[in-house]
């Protein structure tokens, strides 16, 4: 199981996540494997699968919510779905759950 916390302090908002990763029978420890920050006012926490994490953060490379409201989030992870299908030429749902933080 894996967690992800979102805490909104004074002057931040602070992103917090287990650092356990998991591959059949092995485990490691990995700081930012489920934490990424894209930029000083963007960044997300993931819980999942690695793949699907590391793709995410490479599409927020380049564009993010245009609003922080649900149907613009909706929007983006559709972008990202298709954006998704273009790179790897496979649909498939997206399975993680995410934590997406911006200014």
């Amino acid at each position: 199981m894996s967690v992800t916390v979102v805490e909104v302090k004074k002057n931040k908002i602070v992103l917090v996540a287990d650092s356990i990763s998991i591959r059949g029978q092995t485990q490691e420890k990995i700081k930012t494997g489920k934490i990424k920050k894209v930029s000083n006012l963007f960044g997300f926490a993931c819980c999942g699968y690695a793949k699907e994490t590391e793709l995410f953060f490479l599409f927020c490379q380049s564009r993010q919510p245009r609003a922080a409201d649900s149907a613009a989030l909706v929007e983006f992870m559709c972008e990202f779905q298709e954006w998704l299908l273009k790179k790897t030429g496979a649909w498939t749902a997206l399975d993680n759950t995410y934590l997406v933080v911006f200014n």
